[in-house]
């Protein structure tokens, strides 16, 4: 697995930086036929946000447009995201920073999970 990230910045409409993380996995094919078999794609490896309590919402409209309006904000990095590729944007430089090392560090995790999925079944005996 080789993680690859792209840092860009582009002007808003405003004429303020915008701050660019671009997040993609190469994997081998062995990889990728055990993310499949041990369906390790909807991993959340990053979330800015929690899921939505329904039950604070508003009723009605208002409800439904807060509802939207967090899935909108809210920022997710799943294993299918490495795979596809995923951009990320923000206009607080600080922000863009912390999200890459915490991809970074999922990464890391991700793919020793994977080693140990390769291997799993066998057999170690630990002397203490």
């Amino acid at each position: 697995m080789k993680l690859l990230l792209r840092r860009s910045e582009r002007a808003s409409a405003f004429g303020k930086p915008v701050y660019i993380l671009e997040a993609r996995a190469e994997f081998s094919p062995d990889e990728l036929e055990r993310i499949r078999k041990f369906k390790f794609g909807k991993i959340m490896l990053y979330s800015r946000k929690g899921p939505v309590d329904f039950d604070t919402l508003p009723q009605g409209a208002l409800g439904v447009g807060a509802a939207l309006f967090h899935h909108a904000t809210n920022t997710t990095v799943s294993v299918n995201d490495l795979v596809s590729g995923k951009r990320i944007e923000s206009k607080i430089v600080t922000e863009i920073m912390t999200i890459e090392q915490e991809i970074r560090q999922a990464a890391v995790t991700f793919s020793a999970t994977l080693r140990a999925a390769s291997a799993y079944g066998g057999e170690d005996v630990i002397n203490l």
